[in-house]
């Protein structure tokens, strides 16, 4: 008996509200709030009129535009997509480019970008860690 009503727990929690994903170009400011909460706090642009930063935990970010909907994220990797070879084989079927970031200083190399334009993908490699630090997803 405790079994079936174990059972019925579980397939209740599996059946419960999905999260829906935040998609630059389609989400809304409200349907993001609505989805992750409160932000942790809200930058905007000093003296100028332009997009907004809603900032929630781990320095995730998602820039709104003036008509209130999200325009780009912005998030650290996971443990797993640190390795430049993981988003390599990830974006295989993605027609991608590999561009410099910046300049070098003395003792750094530049960031690097690898971009899928079909998807709005960026993930930011730091080459003088060997490690991706950041992943941004533009509407696309």
């Amino acid at each position: 008996m405790t079994y079936h009503i174990l059972a019925v727990v579980l397939l209740a929690a599996a059946c419960g509200p999905k999260s829906i994903p935040i998609e630059p170009g389609k989400t809304t400011k409200a349907a993001l709030v609505t989805q992750k909460g409160e932000p942790q706090r809200v930058e905007k642009p000093v003296g100028a009129e332009g997009p907004e930063l809603l900032v929630y935990e781990n320095d995730e970010k998602f820039q709104i535009n003036r008509e209130e909907i999200v325009e780009a994220s912005f998030r650290d990797p996971t443990a797993e997509e640190r390795s430049l070879l993981h988003w390599r084989h990830k974006l295989r079927a993605c027609e991608t480019e590999f561009v410099t970031a910046g300049k070098a200083t003395h003792d750094q190399q530049p960031l690097k970008e690898l971009r899928c334009k079909s998807t709005g993908l960026v993930v930011i490699y730091d080459p003088n860690v060997d490690q991706v630090v950041r992943v941004v997803e533009h509407a696309h």
